[in-house]
């Protein structure tokens, strides 16, 4: 959170260990999503895990567009 501004939580109850929620206020852009998946990638990586977001940013530009 501090590193990337973005707040994110775990699923609640039967959702625990399925999903992840992020924290926002307002509308969000496009250019939002993209970021957070950026960022998401980033942190993972960080902590070892492999994460490409390029992958993801291609599927969220086809939705949107």
């Amino acid at each position: 959170e501090r590193e990337y501004e973005i707040t994110i939580a775990g699923g609640q109850d039967a959702m625990k260990g399925r999903l992840i929620r992020v924290g926002h206020i307002g509308d969000i852009k496009t250019s939002d999503v993209s970021r957070l998946v950026t960022d998401l990638s980033k942190t993972l990586n960080d902590l070892g895990r492999k994460s490409d977001s390029q992958k993801a940013l291609e599927k969220i530009n086809e939705h949107f567009q």
